[in-house]
């Protein structure tokens, strides 16, 4: 089974590779740095950092708590003629809670606004890395078929050389 889907994968790679499409020096290097799992992750690791400084910054917030409670009895409760006791109760309570200063809360902010500006620093270093790779990569490329076009001019030359001496 491993070896049929090796030589699958080896088979569209090689059919992949007979057809290459030529692409520009600038769609290479942006196309690297959209879509490398590197960059990827980096990204990522910024969307975490900024979704942590608004969980901490929620710990700064005021809370406002709210809670009702109905009671339903099966009839009014009464002594001597005088109700002391509806059959229908309504109670409610409302509570909020400002935090006046929470050092804890603070730092933990200000880590993680430190941690977006790192995560974002990793990602413009990631695009970098990713972006200087592909364009030597293409370099490289490119410069290997210039080197077979100069060795193939070579070759037609020192045949008609070859031709014109016999």
């Amino acid at each position: 089974m491993r070896r049929t889907l090796c030589l699958a994968a080896l088979l569209r790679a090689s059919e992949a590779l007979a057809d290459p499409t030529p692409i520009a020096f600038a769609d290479a290097v942006h196309r690297a740095a959209d879509t490398h799992p590197t960059v990827h992750t980096a990204s990522t690791a910024v969307a975490r950092s900024s979704a942590l400084v608004v969980q901490s910054r929620a710990l700064l917030l005021p809370t406002v708590s709210l809670s009702m409670t109905y009671t339903r009895l099966d009839d009014d409760r009464r002594l001597n003629d005088r109700i002391i006791l509806g059959g229908d109760q309504l109670s409610g309570n409302v509570q909020v809670q400002v935090p006046l200063y929470n050092a804890r809360s603070w730092a933990a902010l200000h880590r993680a606004e430190d941690a977006v500006d790192l995560a974002r620093a990793s990602l413009v270093e990631a695009r970098r890395a990713v972006s200087v790779a592909a364009a030597r990569l293409w370099l490289t490329v490119s410069s290997q078929h210039r080197i077979v076009a100069t060795s193939e001019r070579a070759l037609a030359n020192a045949e008609a050389h070859r031709d014109f001496a016999r």
